[in-house]
């Protein structure tokens, strides 16, 4: 619990926004300062991704065969 509290801290989520990482912690702004996000927005980057565009669960048979394959190549 304490590992979480510091991972969620405002410092700590600001420098994993600059490994490109997007913060789950609300305090911190992706769309100020220099990051990939503000970077690279005129090539399409964008800092806030809309609801309406966030990408959709895989279905039943994707997952699987992604559990197959890790099952194949990394869990030896």
């Amino acid at each position: 619990m304490q590992f979480q509290q510091f991972l969620l801290k405002p410092e700590i989520q600001q420098s994993a926004v600059q490994q490109g990482l997007r913060p789950v912690n609300t305090e911190v702004d992706v769309t100020q300062g220099d990051n990939v996000f503000t970077r690279y927005a005129t090539q399409g980057v964008e800092a806030v991704v809309p609801r309406t565009t966030r990408m959709a669960s895989p279905d039943r048979d994707v997952l699987q065969a992604l559990l197959r394959w890790f099952d194949l190549n990394v869990g030896k």
